[in-house]
């Protein structure tokens, strides 16, 4: 039989429904919620593809038909909705041609799996045609949604909803999985990519790792340059704006709340970098201008969100030029 390649924190939620479908007890309508939306989004693909397989004559060496269709994303009793290219709403049509479609035979006899994902992005007009098939859902038809903020859906959709609740790794279960994967990078290297993106392994596999670390290098040592004036904000916001605006602000926050750690209860063993936390005792730092540069960032993250049009150079200037204006060492 195929491979679902569960991670082991995933373990317990994949034992419950699969307990439920073998027991005939598998509610029609599901809600993945809490933990990272990759693992969740991982996680329902490999259930529908639970549920599709023709267990009988499927083998790791001779897929079934229907394992074979999925792994090539050609299934067409697996439907997934999301938002439409350019847009962050999944409007009401879409629902509109999954109530028709969750109607139809399915082409092999078995279940109809439709993904919907992120739940949270659909529109109001959109939420209230889904109502309908949740009010009357159709026989073999598995609606699995995907959200991260749950308390954003309508009580109407969220209670006839199944909710299975994931939780995010714990550090060592995500070293010891990230290290069986056979990465080049080294125990402390993982542990880093860990830290910087908060504790979430499908996010560590899905990186440019190397990458990732270069840009955290420049970026750190460059900010502590640019207090010895050694470099200047200018010249290292030049070097970071080549690169992912996200990853460099993300690395950015890192940063920060370990400087505000140190500053609040002066304790190493919690700061995610730890390999900077010699350089962190000696930065002469006051609470409140830490926190204007804080919220200077999270400000900029917000707006990179929102799809704002950010000028990548001027608002990394802006930064440094505050940090390198505040801090001393």
């Amino acid at each position: 039989m195929t491979d679902f390649n569960i991670l082991p924190w995933q373990q317990d939620n994949w034992d419950l429904l699969k307990h439920a479908e073998q027991n005939g007890r598998l509610p029609h309508a599901i809600l993945l919620e809490v933990g990272c939306s990759l693992e969740k989004n991982l996680f329902a693909k490999n259930f529908s593809k639970y549920i599709l397989c023709d267990t009988e004559n499927c083998r790791t060496d001779s897929l079934c038909k229907s394992c074979f269709l999925l792994d090539r994303n050609s299934h067409p009793d697996l439907t997934f909705i999301k938002p439409e290219e350019k847009s962050q709403i999944i409007k009401v049509d879409q629902i509109r041609e999954l109530v028709a479609s969750s109607h139809e035979t399915t082409s092999f006899g078995g279940y109809k799996v439709i993904i919907i994902d992120p739940a949270d992005s659909l529109n109001n007009a959109a939420f209230n045609a889904l109502l309908k098939t949740l009010e009357e859902p159709c026989s073999n038809t598995l609606l699995i949604l995907i959200s991260d903020t749950a308390l954003s859906l309508p009580a109407t959709i969220s209670s006839r909803l199944s909710k299975i609740k994931f939780q995010n790794s714990k550090a060592d279960a995500a070293i010891a999985w990230l290290k069986s994967q056979s990465l080049d990078n080294t125990e402390s290297e993982i542990r880093l990519l860990l830290n910087i993106f908060e504790n979430k392994p499908l996010r560590v596999i899905d990186s440019e790792k190397d990458i990732v670390l270069d840009v955290r290098q420049n970026l750190y040592d460059g900010m502590f340059a640019i207090i010895k004036n050694s470099d200047s904000p200018i010249q290292l916001a030049t070097t970071l704006q080549k690169h992912d605006i996200s990853l460099v602000l993300n690395l950015l926050m890192s940063f920060l709340n370990d400087v505000m750690r140190f500053k609040l209860i002066n304790d190493e063993s919690s700061i995610l970098n730890f390999d900077y936390k010699n350089q962190f005792l000696n930065l002469n730092i006051n609470i409140e201008n830490l926190l204007c540069i804080i919220d200077k960032v999270s400000e900029n993250h917000i707006n990179l969100a929102n799809k704002f049009n950010l000028n990548k150079q001027l608002l990394l200037e802006d930064i440094l030029f505050e940090w390198k204006s505040y801090v001393s060492c």
